[in-house]
């Protein structure tokens, strides 16, 4: 009776260490936070720590690749504005929208450089500046249903409209690769996720 006991014992052990390996591989402990709702974006799924969607607005959505705001952004809403559109706590977003790249759009300008300019090497060359081409899908945060799509150009590629070139770019080593994209600017995004987030 004896030896059995300890075999038991010893299988009761190896149980409850297992269960703990478990448990810190698994990641179950961690808490889920906002950022977590980016794999909405590889495969749509049920988020049972989102928000249901609301009848009425505001719906706090997470914007990803797009979260959280940067500070020039943020400081250009206000408290319940970022509450929306930057939420902090995952059981307050409602919303999910994916920001996915589909290539070149239109042609902007071209912006000629020296190495006064900022070039790295001392011979000038010439960067053409693309729209980018981007698709914005939007699903509802719990359900994990989609509510529709919209196609984009973004233009955001850190020029002024004083200065539409940028200040400062680096000659790549391939003249194939002269051209630069650009991104959704927060605010067209938001232009664009209006209908579905409501007014703030």
């Amino acid at each position: 009776m004896r030896g059995r006991a300890i075999v038991a014992g010893a299988v009761a052990t190896l149980a409850v260490a297992a269960g703990l390996t478990y448990w810190a591989v698994s990641g179950e402990d961690e808490p889920f936070t906002v950022s977590g709702y980016q794999a909405m974006c590889q495969k749509p799924r049920e988020y049972t720590e989102a928000a249901p969607h609301a009848g009425s607005g505001p719906r706090p959505v997470y914007i990803d690749g797009f979260w959280p705001l940067t500070d020039t952004d943020a400081k250009e809403l206000s408290a319940t504005e970022r509450r929306t559109w930057s939420p902090e706590k995952p059981e307050k977003v409602q919303l999910i929208a994916c920001v996915d790249h589909l290539g070149q759009g239109d042609f902007l300008r071209s912006c000629d450089y020296d190495s006064l300019l900022g070039s790295s090497g001392g011979e000038p060359f010439t960067l053409h500046l693309y729209k980018g081409k981007y698709e914005v899908t939007v699903y509802e945060a719990r359900s994990g249903k989609r509510l529709g799509s919209t196609e984009i150009q973004g233009d955001a590629i850190f020029g002024t409209e004083d200065r539409p070139c940028p200040g400062t770019a680096v000659k790549p080593d391939n003249p194939r690769d002269n051209t630069k994209e650009g991104r959704p600017k927060p605010t067209q995004l938001r232009e664009v996720l209006t209908p579905y987030v409501g007014e703030s």
